[in-house]
């Protein structure tokens, strides 16, 4: 759990600011939740359950990113994966309870599908680094497609939040692969978009209009 990870261009040996660029840019996830959290003190809707949870677990993906990027061992590894895995699992439900109207049952069927999604993808195109990350870009793409449906004004925030994701998924992909010609890598710009990713899919939930 404490043996050194080095997983991306940037980083060039042990340490904790060997990934600079990648450790910083996690400011991106924390940017988003302080926004989205004064929209919601403004909108009247910062004490909704639906909103809040999301919005912790966007603020807990920053700093477990941050912690990888620095301590970049098992335990930290696990912190980052675990709460990016339940900021998406959580906004994927409180979307389909709030926006799509679906009975707690119900909603489970959401992050279900993404979490199978991103088994089978993961699995199914191993020569694609992070393929697994497809699981929720198309679980949102599905999302998008049923707000769209029902004329739900969040379609467009999710869906633009599908739009961004996929520049983002392809800089995380090549990171490997340029690291040669670019030694810093493109892991942050993962980190930069996902956080615009995470706050236009989230923002809505705070929302006075639920579906």
């Amino acid at each position: 759990m404490t043996d050194y990870i080095d997983g991306y261009c940037e980083r060039l040996a042990p340490g904790f600011w060997g990934e600079p660029l990648n450790a910083v840019t996690n400011l991106s996830f924390l940017i988003a939740a302080w926004l989205i959290w004064r929209a919601a003190l403004r909108a009247g809707t910062a004490d909704r359950p639906a909103l809040l949870i999301p919005l912790a677990l966007l603020a807990l993906t920053g700093i477990g990113s941050f912690l990888f990027h620095t301590f970049a061992n098992g335990w930290s590894a696990i912190a980052d994966t675990a709460a990016l895995s339940l900021c998406l699992i959580a906004t994927l439900y409180a979307g389909a309870r709030v926006w799509l109207g679906h009975s707690w049952l119900t909603a489970l069927i959401w992050p279900a599908m993404m979490v199978g999604a991103a088994v089978l993808l993961g699995a199914g195109l191993p020569f694609i680094p992070g393929a697994f990350y497809l699981g929720p870009l198309a679980a949102g793409a599905v999302m998008t497609w049923a707000l769209y449906r029902r004329d739900h004004p969040a379609w467009r925030w999710v869906g633009g939040a599908v739009l961004v994701f996929v520049p983002s998924f392809i800089a995380r992909s090549l990171d490997i692969s340029l690291c040669e010609s670019f030694p810093s890598g493109t892991h942050f710009v993962w980190h930069v978009l996902n956080g615009v990713v995470l706050g236009l899919a989230i923002r809505p939930l705070g929302w006075q209009r639920t579906g």
